[in-house]
């Protein structure tokens, strides 16, 4: 696919993911240079989608100083619509406006982790262009899509969200990914290359194998980590959102979740404030207020639906270092000191003889009832 002096876009994830880019990413620009593409024709487009921007450390700690050094750096900017290319709409009604930086590119390769995602399925494959569109792409996508009942975490068939994103992909001609799963200390287990669903669909077998998490029947309290996505509580949801699967309807969740960012960039942390800092409106109620954009942050308020539909139906209490007492009080959420806290105040609303389930890897485990 690689032709000399081909202009290729190497499309990472960030730091709010933990593929270790820095040992994919040398013998990969390795490889391009023996293609006859010289450095200067390669770009690393970190595809952030609308998180913060990288600094200096979190790019030489993602990318490694060796990268840095040898090729430019572009982040998505999602603010500024002159940096986006329009290719069209989806069938699903979202426009697809991609920044230019991989729009414009002869070659685009995707470099990211397949795990758990609690909209798009999985992460990997063709959803590594999520990170590359425009804040009218991404919440298009998000506000008309993601609180259906059928986007879901490990789910792809039927999958709104996830479909939407394959039709980008063929759109913005993804060529290939290198897809990686890692195992539980983040070093690369399974290595795939190839066209994005095909080495999307291997690697989430390689997920699923190592991650996936039987359970015979649902717990009366689910004990999570939200590690490694711990970050802000944004990140966090994907822990507590994954973890709901196995729990009982009026059952206790306990999630350590240390939010060393607290609510994360000012733009999440003001629609986590405006959704929940207020007497809680129902989850259909919150839905409506998604889908006539009554909030400045499209893209994250599916995951507080949700949260809001997990609340209605059964506790959940924070264990956090990052977030006090206050601030988790003033979402409406519950506060515990430490775990042992947490386990106490969830026994005496279970009883002593609860089924407890216990997932230390939230945020990458996919636990289910096996059938």
């Amino acid at each position: 696919m690689v032709k000399p002096k081909n202009r290729v876009t190497l499309i990472c994830d960030d730091y709010a993911r933990p593929t270790p880019s820095s040992r994919i990413l040398p013998p990969l620009l390795d490889e391009l240079n023996k293609l006859g593409v010289e450095d200067e024709h390669i770009t690393l487009f970190v595809a952030k989608g609308i998180h913060r921007i990288m600094t200096r450390n979190d790019m030489a700690d993602k990318f490694g100083l060796e990268v840095l050094d040898r090729i430019r750096t572009v982040h998505n900017e999602a603010e500024d619509d002159s940096k986006y290319r329009y290719l069209g709409t989806t069938s699903r009604g979202t426009p697809i406006w991609i920044h230019k930086t991989v729009a414009d590119a002869d070659v685009r390769i995707g470099v990211g982790v397949v795990e758990a995602h609690p909209y798009a399925g999985y992460g990997g494959g063709p959803k590594i262009l999520v990170g590359a569109a425009s804040r009218k792409t991404i919440y298009a996508n998000h506000m008309n899509l993601a609180t259906s009942l059928d986007a879901q975490a490990g789910r792809t068939n039927g999958n709104p969200c996830w479909m939407d994103w394959v039709e980008i992909s063929s759109k913005v001609r993804l060529d290939a990914v290198i897809d990686v799963v890692l195992d539980s200390k983040m070093q690369v287990a399974k290595a795939v290359f190839g066209e994005p669903i095909t080495a999307q669909k291997e690697a989430i077998n390689s997920f699923m194998s190592a991650y996936g998490v039987r359970f015979p029947e649902r717990a009366d309290i689910v004990i999570t980590s939200a590690n490694p996505k711990y970050f802000y509580l944004d990140q966090c949801t994907v822990a507590i959102l994954n973890s709901a699967n196995i729990l009982k309807q009026g059952g206790t969740l306990i999630v350590a979740a240390y939010c060393n960012e607290k609510l994360g960039p000012d733009h999440i942390a003001r629609l986590y404030r405006d959704s929940m800092m207020r007497p809680w409106p129902t989850p259909e109620d919150y839905r409506k207020e998604i889908a006539e954009g009554r909030h400045e942050d499209l893209a994250d308020a599916p995951a507080i639906y949700k949260l809001f539909m997990l609340s209605s139906e059964s506790d959940l209490i924070l264990v956090s270092e990052g977030l006090t007492q206050r601030e988790i009080s003033d979402l409406g959420l519950k506060f515990a000191a430490d775990m042992q806290d947490a386990v106490d105040k969830a026994l005496k609303e279970q009883g002593e003889n609860a089924k407890i389930g216990v997932l230390p890897l939230g945020g990458m485990c996919l636990p289910y009832i096996s059938q």
